[in-house]
């Protein structure tokens, strides 16, 4: 086998030697490996070779592998997969890509040139704050479209319609705790909804706002990850960042909730500027 442990081991050394580096790139490991974490037999072979390789490479081969969530959650779900107390991934450093700035966000848009107007940067930047994926879909979708749509509810609503298995993905991906603290921002912050929810959901919007505050620590968690960010403004002090997340919201509360709220109430959330309302 000219692909086997010894012949890599030869490979990686002589890439070594001519000062090069080898980078395995894998996105969405955790995805790869099965839906609802790891859910595909774990190849400990390739698995343990791969953790070797590295190791032993002395920098010559790099593993640059993203999963969605932090990697100690990664780490014991793939330890509850193989019954093993020994934690695989104790050989990686951890990396968190955070929100970008708004200034980042307006170099990176910058690069579509014409095809990124000034209005165009408003509408992605509301939709998205400074998420790196959806920030990434939002301007592949306007760099193919050659930066012009019939309108901008259009363009949310098709943006939704491509972001929305993504959203559903990191959602389920977050404990109860954070979700908690999530969707109660996020309907805290739909001041123009507060009526509906009241009186159509029988919602103590004054408990709600109170319940806040003692969500400080998973509100902080989030708030790195460009989900949410701390606004004085805001009852509670805190509001979601990518004004997508909260048709998202809306539309993925419990059924009981979702059947008693008028039709109109989702239109709105698909208005541009709807967000500047809120808060």
């Amino acid at each position: 086998d000219r692909f086997g442990d010894y012949a890599l081991e030869k490979l990686i050394a002589q890439t070594k030697a001519i000062d090069k580096w080898l980078v395995l790139m894998v996105d969405g490991l955790d995805v790869i490996l099965g839906p609802k974490h790891l859910s595909q037999p774990w190849n400990a072979a390739f698995f343990g070779n791969l953790r070797t390789l590295a190791s032993r490479s002395d920098g010559a081969l790099a593993l640059l592998i993203t999963v969605n969530g932090p990697l100690s959650e990664f780490q014991k779900a793939v330890q509850e997969l193989t019954h093993s107390k020994s934690p695989y991934f104790n050989f990686v450093y951890e990396v968190k890509l955070g929100a970008f700035s708004n200034e980042v966000v307006k170099q990176l848009l910058r690069q579509g040139g014409e095809r990124f107007s000034d209005t165009s940067y408003e509408l992605i930047h509301e939709l998205v704050g400074g998420h790196p994926y959806l920030l990434q879909v939002a301007a592949s979708m306007l760099w193919e479209m050659g930066g012009k749509y019939k309108s901008p509810v259009q363009f949310i609503e098709i943006f939704y319609s491509q972001v929305k298995e993504v959203l559903d993905e990191i959602w389920q991906s977050w404990s109860g705790s954070l979700q908690e603290a999530f969707i109660s921002v996020a309907f805290v912050q739909m001041k123009e909804l507060r009526e509906v929810f009241e009186k159509r959901l029988q919602m103590d919007m004054g408990k709600l706002i109170r319940r806040i505050p003692p969500l400080k620590l998973d509100l902080e968690y989030l708030k790195q990850y460009g989900f949410v960010t701390e606004d004085e403004n805001m009852p509670g002090g805190w509001r979601v960042v990518p004004r997508i997340f909260l048709p998202f919201a809306l539309l993925n509360c419990k059924i009981e909730y979702r059947n008693k709220l008028p039709k109109e109430v989702f239109s709105y959330l698909f208005v541009p500027g709807y967000a500047d309302k809120s808060s």
